[in-house]
C-alpha cells in the first residue's frame, strides 16, 4: 500500500457518520456521539474531512477555524490502518489547510497518556503549553499543545 497515492481526502458528508461512529467507538474511551458529528456538519467554522483508501473510510480529521486560529477537534485512524503514515498525511493536510486559511496557530488538547498522538504532534512542531487538570471524564489531564505557522 502506498499511502501517498492511495489515501484520498474529502469533506465529510452525513452518510459518513455511521462509519465514523464505528471508528470512533473502537478508538476512544469517550467517543463522539452521532449528534457531535452532525453538529460539525452544521457549524460554519468547522472543517471536517475523511480519508478513504479504495473507497473505505479509514481516518478523519476536524478543526474549527476561529479568527486566525485553528483548533483541532478530532483526528482518528482506524485500528487496522495505524502505523502506516495515515495520521501523518492527515496532519499535513491540516497544516496545508491552515496555511491556505491564513491561520497563525493551531491548538489541540490530547490525553496526557496518549503518547503515540503526542509523539505525532511533536513531529509537526507542536509544543506543550499547558496542562488542564482532570479535563476528561475519567479525570485524566489534557495536554494543551500549540503549533505556530
Amino acid at each position: 500500500m502506498n499511502i501517498e497515492n492511495d489515501l484520498q481526502i474529502r469533506k465529510i458528508c452525513s452518510e459518513d457518520i455511521d462509519i465514523l461512529l464505528g471508528i470512533e467507538n473502537e478508538s476512544h474511551p469517550d467517543p463522539w456521539s452521532r449528534k457531535m458529528f452532525e453538529k460539525e456538519l452544521k457549524l460554519d467554522y468547522a472543517y471536517f474531512f475523511v480519508g478513504n483508501i479504495l473507497s473505505e473510510i479509514v481516518t478523519y480529521i476536524g478543526f474549527w477555524h476561529i479568527m486566525d486560529e485553528a483548533h483541532l477537534t478530532n483526528i482518528t485512524v482506524s485500528k487496522n490502518y495505524r502505523r502506516l503514515g495515515i495520521g501523518k498525511k492527515m496532519m499535513e493536510y491540516l497544516t496545508n489547510c491552515s496555511k491556505m486559511l491564513k491561520i497563525k496557530r493551531i491548538l489541540l488538547e490530547v490525553r496526557e497518556n496518549n503518547l503515540p498522538a503526542i509523539s505525532l504532534y511533536k513531529k509537526f512542531d507542536f509544543k506543550k503549553i499547558h496542562i488542564r487538570k482532570k479535563y476528561y471524564s475519567n479525570y485524566e489531564n489534557a495536554v494543551i499543545m500549540e503549533k505556530l505557522l
